[in-house]
């Protein structure tokens, strides 16, 4: 966003000092600049238009040049660009850019605010690139919290023109399943020697040919061994009917705040801001009762692994460190599954005797055949008060 030459001029030439710089690219690209350059360049005088100004600028803008159009126009006649949103005759409403609001001294209805239009939001292109050009318009409608309007410049490339096609997303493969699992591991080695050892891999005296082929022997095998990694969910989103239903109406009552031109605009945004509570209310509602459902699973159940299941859920907002834990081997153990199966093994170790399991107390209450100790019952506190 460009800044305000009134308020600070220093910084409106540090701005098109990195706009420049910003540009300092090959003639042989195509480059273009879009965004919010808070200045107004205005529409052409009849001078300008017989000008080479013309070359520059369309002949349908809309308002009057201020000082940043003319640091805007500046810097477009020096570095031969267009302006791509002056160049097609639209109606006003597709040709302004933000909606400002101010307050209307003259009506009688308190609060009043009147608006007024404004085209601050460009499209530049390249001097030579103006023949792509098909269109240039803004768009209001948008649910944006924002008084500014979409604004979209359609070009044709043509044939001229090299078209490249988007590249595919990387795959992400999922490393941590073969970190400390033997098995996998050799699976993994087994599959890529026995590709390599083939005759036609050997045979292969170009080494540049033999590396492609080894990097896609290797990029085959670990997406047929290892697999890549599950995309991850937005938890931030929500499909309980009341918050869609209440978010639907937020939506509705901004593009009606947006599309007001009869005064008041104050009842709007309190009826989005009291839609805003609900909706806050709500989701507090939804993880209040998630936590009840874990709280009474933990109380009913019976199974300590579904309990532990429960408290955890539970405990999921405070950040925890994750632990190391390695195998008999040394190697670090990546999956929370095999940390715990490892762990369970060592507990089952260490505190599981040879002795055989005692047998349950049935009948009427009885001494113990060998009394608890004073001393150990200071043993056993003494770490709880520590």
């Amino acid at each position: 966003m460009g800044p305000r030459a009134l308020s600070n001029p220093e910084l409106v030439n540090s701005f098109y000092q990195s706009l420049q710089t910003a540009f300092d690219v090959p003639s042989r690209y195509e480059v273009y600049f879009g965004g919010d350059f808070n200045a107004k360049i205005g529409k052409l005088t009849a001078e300008e238009i017989s000008s080479d100004i013309s070359y520059h600028v369309g002949r349908h803008g809309i308002g009057t040049r201020n000082s940043n159009g003319e640091s805007l126009l500046d810097f477009i006649v020096e570095n031969k660009l267009f302006v791509c949103n002056t160049a097609f005759q639209h109606p006003s409403r597709h040709i302004t850019t933000r909606t400002g609001w101010l307050k209307d001294y003259a009506s009688s209805v308190p609060n009043s605010t009147k608006p007024v239009y404004s085209q601050i939001d460009y499209v530049l292109c390249r001097t030579r690139s103006k023949r792509t050009l098909c269109n240039a318009r803004s768009y209001a409608g948008a649910s944006l919290s924002s008084d500014h309007k979409i604004v979209v410049a359609t070009i044709s490339i043509g044939k001229v023109y090299q078209v490249h096609r988007e590249r595919p997303k990387p795959k992400c493969f999922n490393v941590s399943r073969p970190t400390g699992n033997t098995t996998v591991q050799r699976d993994y080695t087994r599959q890529v020697n026995a590709k390599v050892n083939v005759d036609s891999f050997k045979c292969n005296s170009d080494p540049a040919n033999k590396m492609r082929s080894l990097m896609k022997v290797v990029k085959d095998t670990a997406l047929d061994a290892v697999g890549v990694q599950k995309p991850t969910k937005n938890h931030k989103l929500s499909n309980d009917s009341v918050v869609v239903r209440l978010s639907e109406k937020r939506k509705d009552l901004r593009l009606k705040l947006n599309h007001n031109f009869s005064g008041d605009r104050s009842k709007i945004r309190a009826q989005i801001n009291r839609v805003q509570k609900e909706i806050q209310h709500r989701l507090k509602a939804l993880q209040t009762e998630a936590a009840d459902h874990l709280v009474n699973t933990i109380s009913s159940t019976d199974e300590s692994r579904q309990m532990f299941e429960a408290v955890r859920e539970l405990t999921n907002s405070k950040s925890t460190r994750p632990i190391t834990v390695h195998n008999e081997e040394g190697n670090v153990i990546a999956t929370d599954s095999e940390k715990a199966e490892v762990i369970r093994d060592w507990f089952e170790k260490h505190f599981t005797g040879d002795e055989p399991p005692l047998e349950p107390f049935v009948g009427v209450p009885r001494p113990l055949d060998t009394p608890i100790t004073q001393s150990e019952v200071e043993s056993a506190v003494k770490p709880s008060q520590e």
